[in-house]
């Protein structure tokens, strides 16, 4: 992370590689501690952290937040949905 920080970003993402294109479970049903020690790292670095990899609900939104994330990436969910904006809209809904 010290080496990214170097860079100045905006923010930092981070995607277990074992969920990324998930379509069952998410980071952050199966190893929620993962995302806490990612947004401990970040912090350290005062840098907003975004969680991504098998992201596809509201759910999973709203718990990525819970665990101190401030926002989500996703691609597959949105780009393979039968209605892309239905599905973002779902998501969007865990930001409430």
């Amino acid at each position: 992370m010290g080496t990214v920080s170097s860079y100045n970003p905006t923010f930092v993402a981070y995607e277990p590689p074992e969920f990324i294109g998930g379509t069952t479970a998410s980071v952050t049903s199966a190893q929620p501690d993962i995302i806490l020690k990612a947004v401990e790292t970040a912090k350290t670095h005062n840098l907003p952290l975004i969680v991504g990899a098998g992201i596809h609900s509201k759910d999973d939104v709203k718990k990525s937040l819970e665990l101190g994330a401030t926002g989500i990436a996703v691609a597959k969910d949105i780009l393979k949905a039968d209605d892309p904006k239905k599905e973002l809209l779902d998501l969007i809904e865990g930001f409430k």
